[in-house]
């Protein structure tokens, strides 16, 4: 095609071919068949060419004037709009004000794998359409996906060839594009670097908008950081019920029977929210023809194999959320065993406020080792930041997991192990409970702040298949029990108002993990708090705490997983 453009901003100047061919130390040759649309100068001539004349590249018909329509920009999606997306209203309307109204030029959408980050980036570009001439996604996870996804996209917008190999020769061309084209969104989607798509982020002002997902909480100065959370309780419980086909794409989570949304509530807080598992458990219900409440029975007895499955249906996860999480994990341990340590301590623990505190407290006996090296501690939260598979509290100096994060790494480990993680947790949790009768509760470490993780312990012992053969765990067990019980009740709660407490800890601070809480209930005790207080003091000092454990009589209730 004829770049009349070109020609007539030549010929407004009286320049001849041969006067602008000498200016870019070219031949007439070469400007007359740019002229002919028989060849498209390169990024090198076409900088020049924009420096002679002093206009862009759409001026001087080097990109189309006119914007792309919009089967072409469907085109440069990779793939169809989700018919079962729903909620995360309140983030899309966040991304559109963020790049409106605050004038950004890039938004970096980060979380935990699988939380749904690409599904929002593809919807906010189905939604905003009308807003952008051009829409294209660039799949960025490794050098090789980006380059590829540059080569097609110089392509579709004829900054090269359809002939053209050259990958470095057509990201050169896209760049340019970038600083002269207007109106534009760009979607890079699973960020795993940040140097891969430095080069092509704007250092000055630009004429459209970036959207960028990655797990990497920690991205500089490269855009407007906005954390994905996971869904709430109602959003996913009616993507749950559309996934599964259970309502249909216009109706509401109100408009299912009270027993359908009782048990799509119930699936999403055992999940924590989190899209991806959401969407295999209602691909598995629609495949399979199980119903809600099959699949919470079909999860307690086969929960790994469920969070590992991929449906075979078209528009099924490819992936699953068991292969996501694993696959982070992995990356881990080949790059930092402190790191792998640092996990493994939280694993039997509340997966919301871990004190760095209680992880890093020296034990008694076996698992004395504290990790108390500041700097080293520092470096394996980096590690374990960048994979999302935790976030750091700088100030309350807590971490928090996703609770499936949890689930899936206990499931990974052996019996000897969970029983050696098991171990050291309770060893660790009994000393941020030390009874001292006559002591000033007023200066005790705060172990109200510590009775959700111990609560939280105890009932997934149950759960690793704690046997009688394994003695020191049961002692330990049962001395943390009592470490809580003597605890309560030297604050001055009866056996009643503790029980009523440790309940209430079960129904609201468990609510949305992966398991439920086991929880010892004291039907009995001594005759009196002074004769317990008496038996504990003798107890602590004789060292007879694991031989004369059973004096105190705790009876266990066994609350079984829904």
């Amino acid at each position: 095609m004829v770049n009349e453009l070109l020609r007539q901003a030549r010929v407004q100047r009286n320049w001849t071919q041969s006067t602008l061919a000498a200016q870019l130390n070219t031949t007439r040759i070469t400007v007359a068949r740019w002229e002919q649309g028989q060849t498209i100068p390169s990024l090198y001539f076409r900088e020049q060419l924009c420096q002679i004349f002093g206009m862009n590249s759409q001026s001087l018909g080097f990109i189309k004037n006119e914007p792309i329509d919009r089967e072409q920009t469907l085109y440069l999606l990779p793939e169809k709009r989700n018919p079962f997306f729903g909620g995360r209203a309140a983030l899309l309307q966040q991304i559109t004000a963020i790049f409106t109204q605050q004038s950004i030029q890039v938004v970096v959408l980060n979380g935990l794998a699988g939380i749904g980050k690409t599904q929002i980036a593809l919807e906010y570009a189905y939604q905003s359409q009308q807003n952008y001439d051009t829409i294209l996604w660039l799949h960025a996870q490794t050098l090789t996906a980006l380059n590829a996804s540059l080569l097609q996209l110089a392509i579709a917008l004829q900054l090269v060839s359809h002939q053209e190999t050259d990958e470095q020769r057509a990201r050169q061309a896209f760049v340019l594009w970038v600083r002269t084209a207007q109106n534009w969104l760009l979607i890079f989607d699973q960020v795993e670097d940040l140097s891969l798509v430095h080069s092509l982020l704007p250092t000055h002002t630009i004429q459209g908008h970036i959207l960028l997902t990655t797990r990497l909480p920690a991205t500089g100065r490269v855009g407007w950081n906005l954390t994905i959370p996971p869904m709430n309780t109602e959003e996913g419980a009616c993507f749950l019920l559309r996934r599964a086909r259970l309502l249909t794409f216009d109706q509401t989570l109100e408009q299912a029977n009270e027993k359908l949304r009782s048990y799509a509530v119930e699936l999403c807080r055992l999940f924590g929210g989190h899209s991806l598992a959401l969407e295999q458990a209602g691909a598995y219900i629609e495949e399979t023809g199980c119903s809600l409440s099959g699949y919470l029975e079909r999860f307690q007895q086969n929960r790994t194999a469920l969070l590992t499955w991929c449906g075979r249906s078209p528009g099924s996860p490819s992936v699953s959320i068991a292969m996501t999480i694993l696959e982070a994990f992995k990356q881990i341990q080949s790059r930092s065993p402190l790191a792998v340590e640092f996990l493994s301590r939280c694993l039997f623990l509340h997966p919301a406020g871990i004190a760095e505190k209680l992880i890093s407290y020296p034990t008694e006996g076996e698992y004395q080792q504290p990790l108390s090296n500041l700097f080293q501690l520092d470096q394996a939260f980096a590690l374990l930041n960048a994979s999302a598979l935790l976030r750091r509290d700088p100030e309350d100096h807590q971490i928090t997991l996703h609770p499936l994060v949890q689930t899936i790494l206990r499931d990974q480990l052996t019996p000897e192990q969970q029983h050696h993680w098991i171990e050291w947790t309770l060893q660790t949790l009994i000393q941020f409970f030390p009874f001292h009768p006559g002591q000033n509760t007023g200066n005790w470490p705060r172990p109200e702040r510590f009775l959700s993780h111990a609560l939280y312990c105890l009932g997934l012992i149950e759960q690793a298949g704690i046997n009688e053969q394994q003695d020191a765990i049961l002692l330990l067990r049962k001395r943390l029990l009592a470490e809580i019980t003597l605890y309560r009740l030297g604050q001055g709660h009866s056996p009643e108002t503790h029980v009523l407490h440790t309940n209430h800890i079960l129904d609201t601070e468990a609510a949305g993990t992966s398991t439920q809480l086991i929880l010892a209930q004291t039907q009995s005790t001594l005759s009196s708090v002074d004769e317990q207080l008496e038996w504990y003091q003798s107890m602590r000092t004789g060292r007879q705490a694991l031989s004369s454990i059973q004096r105190i009589s705790i009876h266990e209730k066994m609350v079984a997983p829904l």
